[in-house]
């Protein structure tokens, strides 16, 4: 009977030991939901971002941009990033702290954890370079993690501000232009901020308006620095040709002038003005061009035949007889000999050959000549009337400006009208053409010197499972003006394998394995280097290992080889592609 008692005692007192177990689960289950919950609810993170800058900002000057970020939760952050996107136009100088990563437009900071109360701070410095668009901002965002929770919290931000341009354009200019007439003009660029402003461009374009310096439409002045509230004068001359009509009437000339900033090549404009100029001409107008080459740079090559068009307008009120001359400053680039193989016409009809013009040598150049007694329409040249003659000029070819050694050429063109009733001839616009240098590039895969010593190593001719090494040459040539940069690159396919052993005569060979481009970079040339007696010459040395037939077949061992070289001279960049090279 006892036993029994004590049993069910026992029995009790477990049964109670579990439902206070339970219960006590259950409570602390609740008091943690009821914690976490409610700790959740009153402590959402907060940031407080804050952006302070200059009070008035302005294109071209460096200012300072500071972004400060204060923690106002009661647990500590964990694991802050920074993100920062600013505007296209924004020149970045230098950052406190530096960012852990660049970005495009932009920049990305990670920083230590840091309790509640404390700062982060970055600070920006660098300039707006100006664009025709006034209103800028910074855009963000700082992405953090709260110490005891696993979830990540971001808080984006943005900073708008107006950004003033610090240039002024001021535009003298001639209320009236007559036709074919040089005028001048004057351009005045005023630095409004009060720090020095760099690297700053003015560009002048008209559709009418030919500036002197080049002959074209377009005109550049780059000014490498004005001083704080100051201003420069820029001059320029330029003319406006006749009208293609001809008429005796008025017109109109429209400038457009843009004043901004350069970065690495890239024009950022700030104000632009647009000037209408009225022109007429009341005399014996003339106007001469390279044909289709008005817009352009003035630059021939060697050989080439250069197709010229001279307009001639009578606006004077009466009819006139004159007669019309060329002068060449420098006819020695000319092919002279060739000049009557070409066809000369008068007004798209009456063909000129050589018995209808006379030809003069002066000290001061060659003169070709041509009155009524040739072309009779230059006889009482009728009010109103348009007379074109169009012809072309010849160069000499390659072989012979290498053979005279020439160098530099460049070449000066002008029209002259001589009016039987005037003392004074019409002069018309100055052209002077430039001809460029003539860079050549050959490519070869060699087994055997030229002497027919093996320099390759393995079998050759190639067989199929078999590895062959060859050497790889490129050979430069320059004609008559120097050069800068030169630049020899090509790839080699995918069954071509560099070997690393390479050389050159000037400059450096260097291959990328990532990319398989192989790059020859030479600092400069001077004309008339390369050829038989001054050897330009780069090599490496490849390997291929074909495996079929077909493989063999259609083996290239490089890509298409591309060169490219800067042309002081002309100021241009020249290039040029040779074929890819195989057996």
């Amino acid at each position: 009977m006892s036993f029994i008692v004590s049993m069910s005692k026992k029995k009790h007192h477990s049964i109670f030991w579990i439902i206070f177990f339970l219960l006590f689960i259950v409570l602390a289950g609740l008091a943690g939901l009821f914690y976490f919950s409610s700790h959740s609810q009153s402590e959402e993170p907060e940031i407080e971002v804050k952006f302070y800058k200059e009070d008035t900002i302005m294109t071209g000057q460096i200012d300072n941009y500071l972004f400060t970020f204060r923690h106002l939760s009661s647990d500590d952050i964990i694991e802050p990033e920074v993100t920062i996107i600013w505007p296209s136009d924004f020149q970045l100088i230098t950052s406190e702290p530096s960012p852990s990563e660049q970005l495009v437009g932009g920049g990305f900071w990670k920083f230590d954890d840091f309790p509640r109360g404390k700062f982060k701070t970055i600070l920006l410095e660098g300039k707006f370079l100006g664009s025709e668009y006034l209103g800028r901002q910074f855009n963000g965002s700082i992405n953090f993690k709260i110490k005891g929770i696993s979830s990540n919290f971001a808080k984006d931000f943005n900073f708008s501000f107006n950004v003033k341009p610090s240039l002024a354009l001021e535009a003298d200019l001639p209320s009236i232009i007559k036709y074919n007439q040089k005028d001048k003009g004057q351009i005045k660029v005023t630095n409004l901020s009060n720090k020095e402003i760099s690297n700053v461009r003015v560009l002048l374009k008209s559709d009418n308006f030919l500036f002197e310096k080049d002959s074209k439409n377009t005109l550049v002045f780059d000014i490498p620095s004005i001083d704080a509230s100051a201003e420069k004068i820029l001059e320029f001359n330029g003319l406006v040709p006749p009208p293609l009509n001809g008429l005796n009437e008025s017109s109109s000339v429209s400038l457009e002038i843009t004043a901004g900033l350069v970065d690495k090549d890239k024009f950022f404009p700030q104000i632009k003005l647009i000037r209408t100029i009225h022109s007429e001409s009341e005399s014996l107008d003339a106007f001469l061009e390279i044909s289709e080459r008005r817009d352009e740079k003035q630059i021939a090559s060697w050989g080439e035949n250069i197709p010229f068009r001279l307009l001639i307008y009578n606006n004077t009120g009466e009819n006139r007889d004159f007669s019309i001359s060329l002068k060449i400053n420098n006819p020695l680039y000319l092919s002279l000999d060739k000049i009557n193989n070409y066809e000369w016409v008068w007004n798209g009809q009456k063909k000129i050959t050589s018995s209808n013009w006379q030809i003069k040598e002066s000290s001061d150049g060659l003169f070709i000549l041509w009155d009524s007694t040739k072309i009779p329409e230059l006889k009482n040249f009728n009010i109103n009337q348009i007379g074109e003659l169009q012809f072309s000029l010849p160069l000499k070819d390659k072989i012979s400006s290498l053979k005279e050694r020439l160098k530099e050429a460049a070449i000066k063109f002008v029209f002259y009208l001589n009016d039987e009733d005037s003392t004074l001839p019409v002069k018309t616009n100055e052209i002077e053409l430039k001809i460029r240098t003539d860079l050549d590039l050959k490519t070869s895969a060699r087994y055997y010197d030229d002497e027919n010593w093996p320099i390759g190593q393995g079998p050759f001719p190639l067989q199929i499972g078999e590895c062959t090494s060859l050497w790889i040459f490129f050979d430069l040539q320059n004609s008559t003006n120097s050069l800068e940069n030169i630049l020899v690159k090509t790839k080699l396919p995918a069954n071509v394998f560099w070997e690393n052993n390479f050389r050159s005569t000037v400059g450096k060979i260097s291959f990328d394995s990532s990319t398989k481009e192989v790059s020859w970079n030479i600092p400069s040339l001077n004309f008339f280097e390369g050829g038989p007696f001054s050897l330009i010459e780069g090599k490496f040395l490849i390997k291929v290992c074909p495996q079929s037939e077909e493989e063999l077949d259609n083996l290239f061992f490089t890509e298409p080889v591309n060169f490219q070289a800067w042309e002081p001279f002309t100021q241009t960049l020249i290039r040029g592609q040779s074929p890819a090279i195989h057996l």
